[in-house]
């Protein structure tokens, strides 16, 4: 809501702002979530839709233990899978908004919790992914990695996390606002 909020504010204007995302939902769930009347009706009139989806399908724990000697090859059919529902999900969320050349904005997310080999593997590729697709239906790339670890990846993004050490905080928000 943060960021629909600060754009609105930016712009001078007054927007009714939803945010109809669930804590823990995976891409599987979006996708059932936008056959639903309620989300049709909400994308029908929305002029932005903003789509963070797709790190709760990644089981981090069991990747890491499988993967942590390895190279991108032991995560790519993972990642495949994820990416190939986020494309499906751009695709219908773009379908169902009607305001002629509204914005569907996808990110670039910033890293896994741990910051290790194996989560750093799943961020590049996944975003790497996600990038192409973004391009291929239309949507907006937005980086939210840079704004968080910085240019070169190194910048403690500890205060921009909420005490989970993955969502964003209140000022963490407020930096995604401004990437938007």
């Amino acid at each position: 809501e943060r960021v629909g909020t600060d754009m609105a504010r930016k712009a001078g204007v007054k927007a009714a702002v939803h945010n109809e995302s669930v804590s823990g939902y995976k891409t599987a769930d979006l996708l059932t979530q936008l056959e639903s009347h309620n989300a049709k009706a909400l994308l029908a009139t929305s002029d932005l839709a903003i789509v963070t989806i797709g790190a709760n399908d990644f089981d981090l724990d069991t990747m890491v233990g499988q993967c942590a000697h390895s190279d991108t090859s032991c995560i790519a059919d993972d990642v495949n899978g994820v990416t190939d529902r986020v494309r499906t999900i751009l695709e219908r969320v773009k379908a169902a908004m009607k305001t002629p050349r509204a914005p569907v904005v996808v990110p670039r997310y910033w890293d896994g919790p741990d910051y290790v080999k194996v989560t750093d593997m799943i961020t590049e590729a996944f975003n790497a992914n996600v990038k192409k697709i973004a391009h291929e239906v239309g949507a907006v790339y937005v980086d939210f990695r840079t704004p968080f670890r910085g240019a070169d990846g190194t910048r403690d993004d500890t205060a921009l996390l909420t005490d989970d050490g993955d969502h964003p905080s209140e000022q963490g928000h407020k930096v995604l606002a401004e990437a938007v």
